[in-house]
């Protein structure tokens, strides 16, 4: 089943993880207006070609099935993606998750996903977590030097075929 979840723990929350609250998600395309959350794009993807399983640009390989504005990022199960996005596939599928944290500390910041199958971190641009390929629940970080303010994160992610999941944390001196 699909797991997705975004959360982040350090001094603040007694270095308890807790879900990543979006101040933002203005990245393109922009949050409907009034809304504040993730921006989540469903993409089909084609199961053979030149793409082979990675995370590719979906947009360009694929045929968007829908999108939506979530506050938190927590998927469990493939149903839990679909009542979201009712025409998320089966099977061969990608997902694109942008919006933006608030870092109330400048330091260095790291960055996790957790993803059965292939995933990809950026922050700011920054290509910052390989976690890419056929694989069962793996992690992959990275870390990246932030300044205090608003800092993008997009995700992009994929299902092959069997279970799925996707976790997202950060930390840092917040």
């Amino acid at each position: 089943g699909v797991f997705m979840r975004a959360t982040y723990s350090g001094p603040d929350t007694g270095n308890r993880r807790e879900a990543i609250p979006s101040d933002d998600a203005n990245l393109a395309p922009a949050v409907p207006s009034g809304n504040v959350g993730w921006k989540l794009r469903v993409y089909s993807i084609p199961r053979h070609g030149h793409w082979r399983g990675r995370v590719s640009n979906f947009a360009k390989t694929g045929h968007i099935k829908g999108s939506a504005v979530v506050k938190v990022i927590r998927f469990y199960s493939h149903s839990s993606l679909k009542h979201y996005v009712p025409g998320t596939p089966g099977s061969w599928y990608g997902w694109v998750f942008n919006g933006m944290v608030r870092i109330k500390r400048a330091g260095r910041y790291t960055f996790c996903t957790i993803s059965d199958d292939g995933s990809k971190i950026w922050v700011n641009k920054h290509y910052i977590v390989n976690n890419d390929g056929f694989h069962g629940n793996r992690e992959g970080c990275g870390s990246i030097y932030l300044k205090k303010g608003n800092a993008n994160v997009l995700l992009m992610g994929w299902q092959g075929e069997g279970g799925i999941g996707q976790e997202l944390t950060y930390s840092g001196p917040d």
